[in-house]
């Protein structure tokens, strides 16, 4: 086990990493439990001039705990995460601090050195496969099995966290498609991905299973179960219980019909047209970004795209890395892969996102499209870009006006 001294180095063991943010994000349900109990409540605000663009007080408490602990263990890497840092309060105390992180990861250690490199030699053939299909992408940085030994250089690294994806569901009173992500990136492009989903459904009376999904593109897809009781005390688990391996998808079967993971847009006419336009076998609509990879991984769908421009870094970088974790791809509406910058100020991805099983199918899915529709994906990605523009233009009027008539009505009133 590192010690903190260690950890404060240019160097950094992996593992060290992964189980620092394994035991973080497994704090995001028990701290939802204490504000949705809490005589407070969740305190919801709107950010945005989108409706569910919304931040609760349980986005603040978890990012206030992950970040706080990410920093003091980490201080060489950046900490990019999606609350403002002026929207947290100095008074608000994380939940965890870095002394009971280690103290954790001493007694639950998940990750050795030896479980994942022995998982890469068994992937070894598979994973050369991948690298050579991305390659044709211009694919970037991929962890190595020699970094498991030299560890990873902070200086390089990004850890890019959503606390709470999916608040807007919550509060509302849903709780299941709620997802804490961490992603860290390397030379800006995922190295590992983290995705907590706190709250999923069991046939167990009285018990809430929370699964951590961990994955990292060469390793493996790991999972990672811990239960609470209703009251949210943990359940212990089992003496010795070691991470769950997920082994890559298996081959498409022929002809290609995919279960395609849709969302909720405001262009829903156009995006509806091109989903059903890959011969889908069925369209499943389902909430929270990161609950949309676990979906995936999960093998309940084989393909995601959402052309809307918005989408995050913190959104995107642990997910991405949980799907190429079983050889799946994620590109932009151009083909191009996603690249994470933790050195510049802009954090949106603007051309859309696709995810698919494998370049195979992403091929042969593309072209169903420009068969269908007559245009390429990325020819309607830069239509509902500007419709998406147009929008906004719009909402931002009518608060303007809504501004001066609230004014208006206040000098009314005054004189």
């Amino acid at each position: 086990m590192t010690s903190p001294q260690q950890l404060l180095t240019r160097f950094v063991k992996l593992t060290d990493v992964m189980n620092a943010c394994v035991t973080l994000s497994q704090s995001t349900g028990p701290t939802v439990r204490k504000v949705m109990q809490s005589s407070t409540g969740l305190q919801t605000k709107q950010k945005g001039l989108c409706k569910y663009d919304v931040c609760t007080e349980a986005d603040l408490k978890i990012q206030s705990t992950i970040q706080h602990n990410l920093k003091a263990l980490f201080p060489k890497a950046r900490v990019i995460c999606e609350e403002e840092d002026s929207s947290i309060d100095e008074s608000m105390t994380p939940s965890l601090q870095p002394e009971q992180v280690l103290k954790t990861m001493k007694r639950k250690s998940y990750f050795t050195p030896e479980i994942l490199s022995y998982q890469a030699s068994v992937r070894k053939q598979g994973f050369e496969r991948y690298l050579n299909d991305l390659s044709k992408l211009g694919e970037g940085h991929f962890t190595t099995s020699s970094d498991f030994q030299r560890g990873i250089r902070t200086l390089n690294s990004g850890f890019w966290v959503d606390p709470l994806d999916g608040s807007s569901g919550l509060a509302q009173g849903h709780t299941e498609h709620l997802t804490c992500i961490i992603g860290v990136a390397v030379n800006k492009r995922p190295l590992l991905g983290i995705i907590h989903k706190p709250f999923s459904q069991t046939r167990t009376p009285g018990v809430t299973v929370g699964r951590t999904y961990v994955g990292l593109p060469e390793s493996g897809l790991f999972t990672i179960e811990n239960n609470f009781s209703d009251s949210g005390r943990a359940i212990p688990a089992k003496e010795g219980a070691v991470p769950h391996y997920e082994a890559p998808f298996s081959k498409e079967k022929k002809p290609i019909k995919p279960v395609v993971c849709g969302s909720h847009n405001a262009n829903q006419g156009i995006m509806d047209k091109l989903l059903y336009s890959l011969e889908p076998q069925k369209v499943e609509r389902v909430a929270g970004s990161g609950n949309k990879f676990v979906h995936m991984v999960d093998g309940q769908s084989d393909f995601y795209i959402n052309l809307v421009p918005g989408f995050k870094h913190w959104d995107m970088c642990g997910s991405e890395a949980i799907l190429q974790s079983r050889f799946g791809l994620v590109t932009d509406a151009e083909q191009r892969p996603l690249t994470y910058d933790h050195e510049t100020s802009q954090h949106t991805l603007k051309n859309g996102i696709i995810a698919s099983r494998s370049k195979r199918q992403l091929a042969i899915l593309q072209g169903r499209i420009e068969d269908s529709l007559g245009q390429s994906v990325a020819q309607i990605q830069r239509l509902v870009a500007t419709q998406a523009e147009e929008e906004k233009r719009l909402k931002k009027l009518l608060v303007q006006q809504n501004d001066v008539e609230q004014t208006r009505k206040h000098l009314m009133h005054s004189i």
